[in-house]
């Protein structure tokens, strides 16, 4: 009985990890502190972005999609918008379609991922050669649908001199009930995150950072290359501007038309192997940081071990109530023959289940979804 009860507290501690346990300490404890630090807002006056949506050949369609939703977004008097298709090789569609609406284009000689497409975007991509008539670079990936009101709705925070990223809260179109349930949560986990000095794993679909954080964070990195975007750059940014905060906007949300309903086995494996990658890289720095910034780091090093704290507490019943759990897993494995959604979350929970292993034998070279 006491082993069982071992094995169910260290699963139960394991999921609150990663979940509600160090956000709600960070939100009761360190919420004052961080307000106490931060600057006072002040309204900016007129403001400039430029958004960059990396595409690959044959994504016109999706990149359609998106460029038409900007065009029709109500965009405040007094903010500047400029957008650049930055095409990772060489698309005559997707030429066409950025002179059609008459926005910037820019392409190479052959596709190098999405990492080396952000990053000669924001270093060698500015207009005019200079970045210092854009207050803010946004990244935006094609298939993304952006809101009518979302101008109205970004343009106060964006003068918010205290905030280093903002980032949109997202969903996916015709998202399937327990998608919808994990990005409810997450929704709610990064809200509370806002309040000690704002999340540090956004949406890779839409992210905005300060033209300045952006360049900084791409100098830090040099060479390297990371497959979660939407973690490694707002980490960075937070470490780089620890007097600065980043903000989820969850009542502000995007849709991403352009993903599957069930994930593929490739996206799984580059996510896994991309969560390793950062927690190998930036989770000696971290330890030396602020507490704040620990905190979410730490959430989502539990979020990625998650498997692990159901298998504890699976293995605690099983010790406890051994018929019980068979007739669990067998009703499990029932389920996993009849739904596309149930053998999605047992591959998640494999790689998961591997993480550790991986961790020790890092794969070079990430391919990009």
């Amino acid at each position: 009985m006491l082993m069982s009860i071992a094995f169910i507290t260290i699963g139960c501690v394991g999921l609150l990890g990663a979940t509600y346990l160090l956000p709600l300490f960070g939100a009761l404890f360190l919420s004052r502190e961080r307000k106490a630090n931060s600057p006072i807002s002040r309204k900016c006056g007129k403001l400039a972005i430029h958004i960059i949506i990396p595409s690959v050949p044959g994504s016109a369609s999706a990149c359609e999609r998106t460029l038409r939703s900007l065009s029709n977004v109500r965009w405040p008097s007094n903010l500047s918008v400029t957008t650049r298709i930055a095409i990772d090789g060489r698309d005559p569609e997707l030429r066409q379609l950025a002179e059609r609406y008459g926005v910037v284009w820019s392409e190479r000689d052959r596709q190098r991922g999405k990492w080396q497409t952000l990053r000669e975007a924001v270093i060698h991509g500015a207009p005019q050669g200079n970045w210092s008539g854009s207050d803010w670079i946004g990244f935006v990936d094609v298939g993304t649908i952006i809101p009518f009101s979302f101008g109205q709705e970004l343009f106060p925070e964006l003068e918010d001199p205290s905030l280093s990223g903002v980032f949109p809260a997202y969903e996916v179109q015709q998202q399937n009930s327990i998608s919808s349930l994990v990005w409810g949560v997450e929704r709610s986990l990064k809200s509370l995150e806002n309040s000690f000095g704002g999340t540090i794993s956004a949406h890779g679909a839409t992210m905005f950072f300060r033209s300045e954080a952006i360049q900084r964070a791409f100098s830090f990195f040099g060479t390297r290359e990371f497959a979660n975007d939407d973690v490694v750059i707002p980490l960075v940014v937070r470490l780089l501007f620890p007097h600065q905060s980043t903000k989820y906007l969850k009542n502000l949300c995007v849709t991403d038309s352009d993903v599957s309903l069930c994930d593929t086995k490739q996206r799984r494996r580059r996510l896994m192997l991309g969560n390793l990658e950062w927690i190998a890289e930036f989770l000696p720095l971290v330890l030396g940081h602020s507490t704040a910034l620990f905190l979410v780091t730490m959430r989502r090093v539990f979020r990625t071990f998650w498997a692990y704290w159901l298998g504890f507490i699976a293995l605690g019943v099983f010790v406890a109530q051994p018929i019980a759990a068979l007739m669990a897993l067998a009703a499990v494995a029932v389920g996993v023959v009849a739904s596309r959604q149930a053998r999605d979350l047992v591959r998640a929970f494999q790689y998961s289940l591997e993480s550790p292993f991986r961790l020790f034998f890092m794969e070079e070279g990430i391919e990009w979804k």
